[in-house]
């Protein structure tokens, strides 16, 4: 019989004004309904194919070239897109990406991955924001929930699938989402944006830029409050607990200074709360219960970049931040101080090479709260990371590149880690790329797998397993061999193609400890690195604008993993086929009609079905500088379930229709 313990702890008063702060805001706009507006697509629309799809990335060489161009696979989330789009966060962003699978665990948890291995604590994508990685060292994964951000302020998210950990490090195995903010310079003057519905409850995003006199100088600040919804039913367990609350303010300043120099320094503060329902067992008794707790959650960070362009082919960049956070729940307590800086030099020896060498060094500091249920020992950690890289690309002739690039990191585990890359680009016309690359990357322990304590458990299903971690744990490596194509079939459509192979060695695994005698009778397990799997697949966009009135985007992705038996069932986290189709269409000047429909192949191994779903986005501009949108989220049924998690306590609540109105106004 499960039994429901409910415990609170302190909310910050001033998020919990987020929800009425936001309705009044919607009002006051409603009242300067008078005030000016332009139409939000006109450029985007005026754009030919070509043009939308030659996006300049930086991603994949850490240098500025054409995404037609890129040998990798790489795929852009524009402003149009962003602006288009349904989505009301980043994770929701992500759903239409080739290769991407996004699944919601609940109202403020995702299970985010590229190229398999899902889970609430994937651990194989790393995450980036204007270059400052937000993953934690903890559990090699990002907290979702605290890297909220303004998406109005954002302009573009490259999302590369397949190793970058020749330029980007560890943890950058099957993929790296860069996520770019604007220059401040374009983001001038004032932007309301704000929003109410069933499950987006209320949110509301206020942004003002300006500059000096000289206008060598522009200012950024900026604040988002949301508040979610409970989401919908958790099975037999009736509904679950798991509304969020989140506020957050930040600022930017881009500074030209003298010798061609520009410095950029930038901040942001977050304050969350949200609920978790979670399945626990007690220790004397072994009766599994739900308990509805509370995740507090803050932090902050600062971010300087001093570019210099020393000629027309080279320049240097040096970045630094600090980032700092604490989480504290039922479970499990944290609070991480992270500092990076980093050295880039960019240059042209001659005509055929561009070099791109650089050092870094990050450092990190954690304390940890430990419970009856999870803890790690010591509690207070520390480890440094030194790191050097080095890629020449090289224009073998105009139509064949050829890119060679290394990383060479020393952390506090493993020692040294060497993850090298072979990229090479054909294009032989200007409609045509081929590319192949063959790459190593690897994924360096984090704290959990080493400092899991004699007394941490998980409890999965109401049965308590307590799992030690392993002070000799070894890095999981991953030998992928990629290739693709990019085809501008005619004016109307193009075609980009990606096909990998990846083969992962020293897969985090677990066996049973027979040596250690429990505080209760129970399971005992032993981390270890004995995994092996093979994982193959394919992804595909097909783009066609028909006119100038309408775009549409087909994606198609498909992966089909081999796991040996010790790598712990990872091959039940990841559907083997996704595709979606969405569209954009101006009905007239100021009218368009955004829709988007999605397909997710079935979870068998967490009993989670197949499902199709979709969204809708109908906006009006009825005065320039002013939009009103209507969006439908998840229209197909009434709830469908995404996820469920096996690994952690967390229990998964269904994903619910949703229909929100939003009102943007820029002033």
């Amino acid at each position: 019989m499960k039994t429901l313990c409910v415990v609170r702890r302190r909310r910050h008063s001033w998020i919990l004004y987020a929800k009425n702060l936001s309705i009044a805001l919607l009002l006051l706009l409603f009242s300067s309904i008078s005030i000016s507006s332009a139409h939000a697509a006109e450029k985007f629309f005026k754009m030919s194919l070509s043009e939308l799809l030659d996006t300049e990335v930086t991603s994949v060489s850490k240098t500025s070239e054409s995404r037609h161009d890129a040998a990798a696979a790489i795929y852009v989330i524009t402003q149009a897109d962003i602006q288009r789009s349904a989505a009301n966060s980043i994770p929701d962003l992500l759903r239409t990406v080739p290769g991407i699978n996004v699944a919601r665990i609940d109202s403020n948890k995702w299970s985010i991955t590229a190229r398999g291995f899902g889970g609430a604590f994937a651990n194989k994508l790393l995450v980036l924001i204007d270059g400052r990685s937000v993953y934690t060292p903890y559990f090699s994964g990002v907290y979702w929930d605290m890297r909220d951000a303004m998406l109005e302020d954002v302009d573009r998210i490259e999302i590369i699938r397949g190793p970058g950990g020749a330029l980007w490090g560890a943890n950058a195995v099957n993929g790296v989402i860069n996520i770019v903010t604007k220059k401040v310079s374009d983001t001038q003057g004032g932007l309301l944006s704000v929003g109410a519905g069933n499950e987006e409850q209320a949110f509301g995003s206020l942004r003002y830029g300006w500059s000096n006199v000289d206008e060598d100088t522009f200012y950024r600040i900026y604040t988002k409050v949301v508040s979610r919804d409970t989401g919908g039913e958790i099975g037999s367990n009736g509904q679950g607990d798991d509304d969020w609350v989140s506020g957050r303010l930040g600022f930017r300043m881009d500074k030209t200074l003298a010798n061609n120099d520009t410095l950029t320094i930038q901040g942001d503060y977050f304050d969350n709360q949200s609920d978790s329902t979670l399945g626990l067992s007690d220790f004397g008794t072994m009766i599994p219960f739900l308990m509805t707790d509370e995740i507090d959650s803050r932090g902050w960070n600062i971010l300087g970049r001093w570019n210099r362009q020393l000629s027309d082919d080279s320049s240097i960049q040096l970045q630094g931040f600090w980032d700092y956070y604490e989480r504290e729940d039922a479970i499990h307590g944290e609070k991480r101080h992270t500092w990076d800086l980093e050295f880039q030099h960019s240059f042209k020896p001659d005509e055929r090479n561009q070099i791109v060498w650089g050092v870094g060094y990050r450092g990190t500091e954690s304390d940890h709260h430990n419970t009856v249920y999870l803890g790690v020992e010591p509690t207070s950690l520390s480890q440094s990371i030194f790191n050097v890289f080095l890629q020449d690309q090289i224009e073998i002739t105009d139509t064949l590149k050829l890119t060679l690039g290394t990383k060479v990191e020393h952390n506090g585990y493993t020692g040294i880690e060497i993850q090298p890359n072979i990229r090479v680009a054909w294009t032989p016309t200007e409609k045509y790329t081929f590319w192949a690359s063959v790459s190593r990357a690897v994924r360096t322990p984090n704290e959990s797998e080493n400092y899991l304590s004699p007394l941490a458990n998980i409890t999965s299903s109401g049965i308590i397993a307590f799992v030690y971690g392993d002070r000799d744990a070894k890095s999981e490596e991953l030998i992928s061999v990629e290739g693709g194509f990019r085809a501008t079939l005619s004016e109307k459509t193009a075609l980009d193609v990606s096909v990998f192979h990846n083969n992962y060695d020293n897969l985090r695994s677990a066996v049973v400890d027979d040596t250690i005698t429990p505080p209760v009778p129970t399971l005992v397990y032993r981390l270890v690195n004995t995994g092996k799997a093979k994982l193959y697949g394919l992804e595909a966009v097909l783009d066609w604008k028909t006119s100038s009135r309408l775009t549409a985007q087909f994606v198609y992705s498909y992966v089909e993993a081999h796991f040996n038996d010790a790598a712990l069932g990872q091959d039940q986290y990841t559907p083997e086929q996704q595709f979606s189709l969405k569209s954009y269409i101006s009905i007239s000047e100021n009218v368009e009609l955004d829709a988007t429909l999605r397909y997710v192949d079935r979870i068998s191994g967490i009993g989670v079905d197949d499902y199709f779903t979709g969204d809708i986005r109908l906006a009006w501009t009825p005065k320039e500088d002013l939009s009103l949108e209507l969006i439908g989220r998840d229209l197909f049924g009434p709830s469908h379930e995404e996820y469920v998690e096996t690994i952690v306590p967390y229990i998964s609540t269904e994903v619910e229709r949703g229909i929100f109105a939003k009102v943007t106004w820029k002033f």
